[in-house]
């Protein structure tokens, strides 16, 4: 079994994929167990948001929508270049998804639109 977003293979299981993600299930098992591991560490650094952010960029296309992917390569950046441990990116995450939804929120009342946040 060849996972479609991060291309590992690994042995057939018949796993269900995710519904968002594009990921084989085998691989999802995959990242499950190794969330539940870091989640459980309870460490101060809080890598597990540096595995959650990893994998949503490993696994862009198919039915991940583009905003996790963004979201995924703005916690690397934001851990990589500019060294912020996990629970920084967290807390850099929150603030822009509630200025994203602010802006989107604006934007459909500016439009006189039924629809939206």
């Amino acid at each position: 079994m060849i996972c479609p977003g991060c291309h590992v293979e690994l042995p057939d299981h018949h796993r269900d994929p995710p519904v968002r993600f594009n990921a084989s299930g085998e691989c999802w098992q995959l990242f499950s167990d190794l969330s539940c591991y870091t989640v459980a560490l309870h460490d101060a650094s809080f890598i597990h948001q540096h595995a959650v952010d990893t994998y949503e960029a490993q696994h862009a296309g198919g039915k991940t929508r583009p905003i996790t992917v963004v979201f995924g390569l703005i916690g690397l950046y934001l851990a990589l270049d500019k060294g912020f441990m996990g629970r920084e990116v967290q807390r850099a995450h929150m603030r822009i998804a509630k200025i994203r939804r602010r802006a989107l929120s604006g934007a459909f009342r500016k439009a006189g639109s039924n629809y939206g946040p």
